[in-house]
């Protein structure tokens, strides 16, 4: 699954909070910050269909600056 992720205001305060959180996780396979929007684009191989849209969402919606989520199958 390929997750497109969008921060809020970016400063290297919100880069890092993300960042920390996406390497926590044992599902991403690639995280990719971009320029422009998307900010992240992260390459996800969750578990199972219901743990496709708990994990970047749960995991990151704590991070300060975190605005949302979109995913695509591949």
């Amino acid at each position: 699954m390929t997750a497109y992720v969008d921060l809020g205001p970016i400063d290297s305060a919100a880069i890092q909070a993300f960042e920390r959180a996406v390497v926590a996780l044992a599902e991403v396979i690639e995280c990719c910050r971009m320029m422009g929007t998307p900010d992240y684009i992260v390459l996800i191989a969750p578990a199972d269909l219901v743990a496709t849209r708990s994990c970047i969402r749960t995991n990151c919606r704590p991070v300060p600056g975190y605005r949302g989520t979109a995913r695509r199958l591949r």
